[in-house]
């Protein structure tokens, strides 16, 4: 994947535990998805920061890319 690179992949969170509260309901969201930045530190380093395209609403800025599943 390299930046600014768009997915079809449905939200699907690997550790619930480290989910935020609000953005329980946006599991099963399927919708496009666009690499943002390669995440440097904490759990996810290395991986890909991803952005929903298109949802007007929603409850998180980005997600893991291990957090989705593509279609």
């Amino acid at each position: 994947m390299q930046q600014m690179d768009k997915i079809t992949a449905v939200f699907k969170p690997k550790d619930l535990t480290t989910l935020r509260p609000e953005a329980f309901n946006d599991i099963g969201y399927l919708g496009t998805w666009q690499a943002a930045w390669i995440i440097e530190s904490g759990i996810y380093t290395g991986q890909w920061a991803m952005i929903p395209l298109g949802k007007e609403q929603y409850t998180f800025g980005w997600v893991p890319e291990e957090d989705l599943e593509i279609k």
